[in-house]
């Protein structure tokens, strides 16, 4: 009983593996993009903010 734990836990710790590359590189792509949106969006509605003065 206790190998077939074992085989089952071992199972599932496989299909669990995370290429963690690929997550560093998905972060270190977002992240900045993300950023630069946010910093375009800002400056964007403080423009129109001040048209409508």
């Amino acid at each position: 009983m206790f190998i077939l734990l074992r085989e089952c836990l071992r199972f599932i710790a496989e299909l669990m593996y995370t290429d963690w590359t690929a997550v560093a590189l998905l972060l270190f792509t977002s992240v900045p993009l993300l950023a630069v949106v946010a910093t375009a969006t800002f400056f964007i509605w403080q423009q129109r903010k001040k048209q409508l003065r």
